[in-house]
Order: structure tokens, then sequence, then C-alpha cells
């Protein structure tokens, strides 16, 4: 039978939870008020608290709470370079995270998590944070062993890799800026997330750090998009220079179809880099499901070669299944660079014509081909 201290103690946990679960300040200065008198209560009473203490449930969800709050935008400008700092939501989090680390004793153990850090690094990911959130990544990783309940699981690399997608190469001082730099791009900045992650898996066979199929998709979809923003910019400007500057000697008109070029050659290498990914996937995938089958169920495979609906249903589900979208995003990537690119619509071909296979022999019943991928297709020969 619970206590009258336990049962105040969770109707406060189902009210905090409450309150996190709303998006304005108000909600969560509620539900941190809350937390801080229970906290009080039992730093004050430590024996004979009429509350039981918190757990980290409570705690999590007042980081929930804070991570869903809207930044202090109204505290500091557009081009001011300490937005984290003044952005008294993240300060919350990160005081909290702080005070959880240091509750040590006999009455009040309490302890940060993997998902305490991973609300954390939500917030800095829908914030435009990236490269904090990638920051307290490698922190993670990186924790001693008695920390180990705070490491990096799947989740974490997913956040970060979403937070890449999110923010993207969004203006051309960014692209500018990396190619000067020689920086790695977007795309490969989450694949080597992947790639980490992926180490972990093999390494330790545990299922929270198995790659989920939007994984690999959003590694794909920061490849296929390299350099689309820019190459949009510049045609626009091209059109500028055609209408205004009738001189095709113009500096202007040949800067512009200069960048064009250096576009198409940026968005062709990301096009092949999503496809390489795409490949490794189908791998993966085909290497799972080997293990998998029987003899037994390649002999039925074989009996049931006329019946396509019948061939692979026994196959069992993986987690490096290649989706439709993922074979859609790659052939929209290579219509896009086709324009520059001999290359660009045989790979597109290629990659329909490896779809129909996939398909025919029963090994991924998803990706049939359908009218959107056959109009990319076309679409890439057009421009070619």
């Amino acid at each position: 039978k619970k206590s009258t201290s336990q049962v105040l103690a969770e109707a406060c946990n189902v009210v905090i939870n409450g309150h996190s679960r709303s998006y304005n300040k108000s909600s969560c200065d509620k539900a941190q008020s809350l937390l801080d008198q229970m906290i009080s209560l039992n730093t004050e009473y430590p024996t004979n608290s009429i509350i039981s203490p918190p757990l980290s449930y409570a705690y999590n969800s007042v980081l929930a709470a804070w991570s869903r709050c809207p930044p202090s935008d109204n505290n500091f400008g557009p081009n001011d370079i300490n937005k984290e700092e003044k952005d008294v939501p993240l300060q919350k989090m990160k005081d909290l995270l702080q005070f959880m680390k240091k509750q040590n004793n006999s009455f009040h153990v309490v302890k940060p998590s993997t998902m305490s850090y991973n609300t954390l690094l939500h917030a800095y990911a829908i914030r435009g944070h990236t490269p904090v959130a990638l920051s307290l990544l490698s922190d993670m990783e990186t924790l001693p062993e008695y920390e180990t309940n705070c490491r990096p699981d799947a989740v974490s690399y997913s956040i970060c890799m979403n937070s890449l997608l999110v923010e993207g190469e969004t203006t051309d001082e960014a692209v500018g800026n990396r190619q000067k730099q020689n920086r790695i791009s977007r795309g490969e900045q989450a694949e080597e997330l992947l790639n980490r992650l992926m180490d972990k898996y093999k390494a330790t066979k545990d299922e929270r750090f198995r790659p989920q199929p939007a994984t690999f998709g959003t590694v794909i979809a920061l490849h296929a998009r390299r350099g689309r923003y820019q190459s949009s910019t510049d045609n626009s400007n091209n059109n500028n220079n055609k209408r205004h500057k009738r001189n095709v000697h113009n500096p202007s008109t040949v800067k512009a179809r200069t960048n064009t070029r250096k576009n198409l050659n940026e968005m062709f290498i990301g096009a092949r880099h999503a496809e390489r990914v795409l490949d490794w996937m189908i791998s993966l995938y085909h290497g799972e499901q080997q293990g998998y089958r029987t003899t037994q169920q390649i002999e039925k495979e074989k009996q049931q070669q006329h019946s396509k609906n019948n061939i692979g249903n026994d196959v069992k589900s993986s987690n490096y299944k290649p989706r439709l979208a993922f074979f859609v995003t790659v052939l929209d990537a290579w219509g896009k660079c086709a324009n520059g690119h001999k290359e660009a619509a045989n790979r597109a071909e290629q990659l329909l014509k490896r779809m129909e296979m996939l398909y025919e022999d029963g090994s991924n019943m998803d990706v049939r081909p359908n009218m959107q991928v056959r109009f990319s297709v076309i679409r890439s020969f057009v421009h070619f």
C-alpha cells in the first residue's frame, strides 16, 4: 500500500507532466515551480517530508517543458553571437541538468539519463544551434564509465542529423565559407554520425544503437540537397542578367554562369553520395535477410516465382529495408543536376532498373516504381 507522501508525489508528477505538454512559458514556470517546491520540502525535511522526493520522471518532464518553450527572441538581436547564453529556456534546462548531477545523498538520488540529454539535444536542434548539439553529443560519447546511463543512443544521433537537415546550407555565404575553409558538407557530417552509430551497434549488438530507416533517409536527403539553394539563387541572378544586361561578356553574367557550373558540380557530388548511402542500405538489407532466410524458405520462393505477391512475404521486417521515398530522393537529385552532367540521366535510368529488379524478384515489394519515379527519370533525360 502506498503512503500518503508517495500518493502526493505521484499527483505532483501528473500535474508537472500536464504542464510539460504545453508550449507556453507560463506552463513551464508552473511545472518548474512545483518541482522546486517538492525539492524544497525534501531538503528542509529530509526524513519526514509530507511528500516523497521527485523522481527522474519529474525532472525529465520539466526539461521537456522548457524544450518546447519558444526561445526568448526579444532578448537579443538577429546577429547576436550569444543567442544560446541569452535564451532563457535553454539556460533553465542546463541549470536543471547540472542540479540533477549534483543530487547524490541518501534521501534524494536523482541522476540524469540519456533521455535528459536527448531533451537538451532536441532543444538545441530546434533552435538551430547545430554546432552546440554536435559538441554535446561528443561529450556524451566520452562520459566516464559511472555515467554509462547517459551515453548517447540512436535517438541522440538522429536528433543531431535532423538538426543538420533542418538547418542545411541555406545561404550562399554558408556554402562559400564551407568551400573556402575546406569543410565537409552537411551530408558528410550526417554520414559521419551514422558511421559512428553503426560502429557502436556492430561492437555491442545493442538494439539501442541500431539505426532506423529514417536515419538513413536523413543522410540521403542531406546529400541530395547539396548545392540546391545556391543553384536556385544563381539561376535567378542569371535571369536578371539576361533581362537587364544583354552583354554576354559582362563580368556579372560570366560570374553567374561560373557559379551555376560550380553548383551543378556540387549537386552531382551530392547525388552520387546519396546513391552510395542508398546502396549501402540495400546491401545491409540483403545481408540481414540472408541471415533470416532458411533453406526451406528459399525452396518455397523458387516454387512460387510465378506469384509476386507471395514472394517476400515470409521475409522478416528489417530496419535496413529501403523505402520508396529514398529512391525518389536520389532520382530527384540526379534529375536536378542532369543539365550539366551527361552521366546523371544514365545513373537515374540505372537506378530505375534496379528498383524494378528489387520488386520483380520479391526482395522489396515496397519499391514498385510509380508515376513519380518514372517522371523523375524522364525529366533527367529532358534536361540532358
